[in-house]
């Protein structure tokens, strides 16, 4: 089985899923209350891939040489003034 597989295999179920909740959406009430704890037992099987770990650190990072000296030059202090005008 490769990598994409899974993912795959999940697209179909979930739509497989939705076209059942649209089919069930087009049912009166009783016919829907007959059928509902089935489609509840099934929903609750499908496995949801987990996501990758990201890191909340916050990184640096320049691609273009002598980009990080040229825009220390600008950091300091800032002072606001007011044009007249």
């Amino acid at each position: 089985m490769t990598a994409q597989e899974p993912g795959k295999a999940q697209n179909v179920t979930r739509d497989t899923l939705i076209s059942e909740i649209e089919e069930k959406s087009r049912q009166t009430p009783a016919e829907l209350l007959k059928d509902v704890k089935r489609t509840l037992d099934r929903s609750k099987d499908v496995k949801l891939q987990e996501a990758k770990a990201v890191s909340t650190e916050l990184k640096t990072s320049c691609s273009i040489p002598g980009m990080v000296e040229m825009l220390r030059k600008f950091t300091g202090p800032v002072a606001a003034t007011r044009s007249p005008g």
